[in-house]
């Protein structure tokens, strides 16, 4: 999956944040990192970067377009790593000097069985459960 694709997927009402992370090449006067959160406003949803410079922090409203012109040029130039967090799956990006950009997305229904699963029951039982669930969810979609 190309990071044009996920950006099509994630920068939406799902969104809960974003941040890009990992220099490139380390400049303390430069970017270190940014976290990206929807706003709503009163002409609509923006999307808000939270800039770190050194000990400040900048904030910038964005529109939609905007930011994702904005992530990928930070990706391409700046940073090595994203995090997007939605409320329904995580994904990571991994980006090298190459031009190729892995991309890692992880449903949180497979992070939460992973999660209780040692907790409450045998994992068998809690797998068959599970799976029940994950079927019932996906069949009401």
């Amino acid at each position: 999956m190309e990071l044009k694709e996920l950006l099509n997927k994630c920068i939406n009402d799902r969104l809960i944040d974003l941040t890009l992370s990992g220099q490139k090449v380390k400049d303390e006067e430069g970017v270190m990192r940014v976290k990206i959160r929807p706003v709503q406003l009163k002409d609509g949803i923006k999307y808000q970067a939270s800039e770190f410079v050194g000990r400040k922090v900048l904030h910038t409203n964005y529109s939609e377009e905007e930011i994702k012109t904005r992530i990928t040029e930070y990706m391409e130039n700046t940073f090595k790593q994203a995090q997007f967090n939605m409320t329904d799956a995580t994904a990571t990006v991994l980006s090298s000097k190459k031009e190729h950009v892995p991309v890692n997305i992880r449903s949180l229904h497979r992070l939460r069985a992973r999660m209780i699963c040692h907790i409450t029951e045998p994992r068998h039982i809690f797998l068959r459960k599970a799976r029940r669930w994950i079927s019932s969810l996906t069949s009401e979609l």
